[in-house]
């Protein structure tokens, strides 16, 4: 028995040797080789990405208002040119009515000239 567990212990010493090999004695070391993210690059990085948010977000919001303020404009010049269509056509209707009036006075006069 004692052969089994020796080659037991023996692979289990090989699989230990094998892991703190490739497990640093130092991970601070560890991490900051490049393979992760210090918590401070974490931080930096999250910083930047709101900034970048927020950038985009007052952005947005000025167009936002930029728009509005076109639609207004837009909303007034339409109203006007209506005013001014509805002053024509009420102009084009008067002259209308003036104009019938003149043609029967003068076909009245017309037909008492005979």
């Amino acid at each position: 028995m004692d052969k089994d567990h020796s080659a037991e212990a023996e692979k289990i010493a090989f699989e230990v040797a094998q892991i703190n090999n490739e497990v640093p004695k130092d991970l601070n070391d560890h991490i900051n080789d490049g393979n992760f993210s210090t918590k401070r690059d974490i931080q930096n990085t999250f910083e930047k990405n709101v900034e970048q948010l927020q950038a985009k977000a007052s952005n947005i919001h000025n167009n936002s208002n930029i728009m509005h303020v076109q639609n207004i404009k837009q909303t007034s010049s339409d109203n006007e040119k209506i005013k001014n269509l509805d002053q024509i056509s009420d102009s084009i209707k008067n002259k209308t009515k003036k104009y019938r009036k003149n043609l029967i006075i003068l076909l009245i006069q017309h037909l008492f000239s005979w």
